[in-house]
């Protein structure tokens, strides 16, 4: 048969693995919003125009804005803070605003993105961009007109977060 050091050398594989499977399950679960968005996952909030309004930097010290169905949180800019040049877009989809570079109240009370021209939807979408890529500001929500609840989210991918029970997994002694 086999002897006792073959099957200590094999007790002690085994605990190691247990060990680094426990451990790859607890980075997962305390990393997943990480790696999910990795992988291309993510679950958004659904805000109203009505409940993006109250983002304005005014009513709530955070500052939110629309472009392209998203909602980007802009707190950390001075550009949107309430006396700043960019303020009328804080809490607002500013999306037909920017497509048309207009600071237009009517362009910026506008979420009718229908009627823009090919080369508008490209500025609106460069807009986006620089938005999520060149400044970095967090997306925290879609624009939704008939999201109900406030905490409703839509889920992209069919990822679910992991539940993991610490005293279900068995300890190898």
């Amino acid at each position: 048969g086999i002897n006792a050091e073959y099957m200590g050398i094999i007790k002690m594989i085994l605990i190691g693995a247990a060990i680094g499977l426990l451990v790859l399950l607890i980075l997962a679960y305390l990393y997943w919003d990480k790696i999910s968005s990795f992988f291309g996952a993510s679950s958004y909030r659904q805000f109203t125009k009505s409940e993006l309004s109250e983002y304005d930097g005014e009513k709530n010290p955070k500052i939110y804005l629309a472009c392209n169905g998203y909602v980007f949180d802009v707190t950390k800019s001075q550009s949107y803070r309430p006396g700043s040049s960019y303020h009328l877009f804080a809490g607002k989809d500013a999306s037909v605003a920017l497509a048309k570079m207009s600071f237009d109240p009517v362009d910026v009370e506008s979420s009718d993105t229908s009627k823009l021209t090919e080369a508008e939807v490209q500025t609106m979408k460069q807009w986006f961009k620089s938005f999520s890529d060149q400044y970095k500001y967090p997306i925290v929500g879609v624009l939704n007109e008939s999201a109900k609840d406030t905490q409703q989210s839509v889920s992209y991918t069919h990822l679910t977060l992991p539940t993991i029970r610490l005293q279900q997994i068995p300890v190898v002694a």
